[in-house]
Parts: structure tokens; C-alpha cells; sequence
């Protein structure tokens, strides 16, 4: 009884390792994992909802980058390292992470639109400070820096016309009641 041929087996397909990615090729990645919302300037408080919507649409965009495209600032892309030296405030991540210092950049979110302030490691950026008005590296001819404090409610507007229509509707109700009342008075059979 004669054996069946085997298949060759394709030289390709066993003996080739896979071409390792260099970092600078990978996709830019982006954390919130130290974001730092306790500095009164650098948070989302104010932000309108355009602005925020413009701001996680520029992540989104930039993370179908490469590192090394952020890097060479492809197209209006503004992508910089932040020196200590330069700028007056300095996150307390940093403080203790002194050989992270060379590796705090910014990236902005578009001309007059807000910056991400973060450390890149490898290909990810992990986002420190979000500072919608350019205060880190702030300009007096624009006037005073503006801290934002915590919002008490993020919904006050909305919630006071709530209770302006439910008022409303109330008072509507009750004067509705008292027409019906009214209305059967005046319509009732004498009997």
C-alpha cells in the first residue's frame, strides 16, 4: 500500500519573523490617565460645548497619526516641547518624575482653540493639562488669566427653565380646573 504524497510545505510562511514596527511608526495613542484637573486654569470648566466637541475631534484626528508625523508637525499641526524654563507653572507629576521633564509637550487643538499639555512616552501622549485659553505660555495683552472653578451644577440653565415651565404648567392646570368648575356651573340642567 503506497503512502499519499504530503504537501510542500511554503518556505514563507514558516520562516519569516515578522518586521518589527519602530515606536516613531506606531499610531499616536492618547491618555487621560494623568489628567489633572485640580489647577483652576488648565481644565475643561472653560470650555463651550464646541469647544470640547473641537477638542476630542483633533484627538481623534491626530491618533491616526504616526508619532513621527506629530513630531515633524505635519500639515497645521502645533506640536512642541515644553521647557521648564519657559513657562511659569509646572505640573506636580513632573516635579517628582524629573527624567520625564524632556518628554512634556503640547499639542494644540487649532489656531485659538486650546491645547493638551502631556508627557509622550514611546507612542502614547498621555494628557496632563487641557488649557482651553493658552494660559501656559499666557500673554498680558490678552488681559488677566480667568481660573475656572468647579461648577456647582453643570446644568443650571436648563434646570431653572424646568422649573419655570413646570411652574407654569401648574398655574395653567389650576385656571383650567377653575373654568371646568365654571363651565359646568354655567351648562348644569336646572332641575
Amino acid at each position: 500500500m503506497a503512502l499519499p504524497k504530503l504537501p510542500k510545505v511554503k518556505q514563507e510562511q514558516y520562516n519569516v519573523i515578522p518586521k518589527k514596527r519602530r515606536i516613531e511608526e506606531s499610531k499616536l495613542l492618547f491618555s487621560f490617565e494623568l489628567l489633572d484637573f485640580s489647577v483652576e486654569y488648565y481644565n475643561c470648566n472653560g470650555m463651550c460645548d464646541k469647544g470640547i466637541k473641537n477638542c476630542f475631534e483633533k484627538l481623534r484626528d491626530y491618533s491616526r497619526l504616526t508619532v513621527d508625523e506629530i513630531h515633524a508637525g505635519q500639515g497645521t499641526i502645533r506640536f512642541h516641547q515644553i521647557r521648564k524654563e519657559d513657562v511659569k507653572e509646572w505640573p506636580a507629576y513632573l516635579e517628582h518624575n524629573e527624567q520625564l521633564e524632556e518628554s512634556f509637550y503640547q499639542i494644540s487643538f487649532g489656531s485659538s482653540k486650546g491645547r493638551a499639555h502631556g508627557i509622550i512616552i514611546e507612542n502614547k501622549f498621555y494628557i496632563i493639562w487641557l488649557d482651553p485659553h493658552h494660559y501656559l505660555y499666557h500673554d498680558s495683552r490678552y488681559g488677566p488669566r480667568k481660573g475656572f472653578k468647579e461648577l456647582e451644577r453643570c446644568c443650571n440653565p436648563r434646570d431653572e427653565i424646568i422649573r419655570t415651565y413646570e411652574s407654569r404648567i401648574k398655574a395653567l392646570e389650576e385656571r383650567n380646573h377653575e373654568y371646568l368648575k365654571l363651565l359646568e356651573e354655567v351648562t348644569r340642567p336646572d332641575i
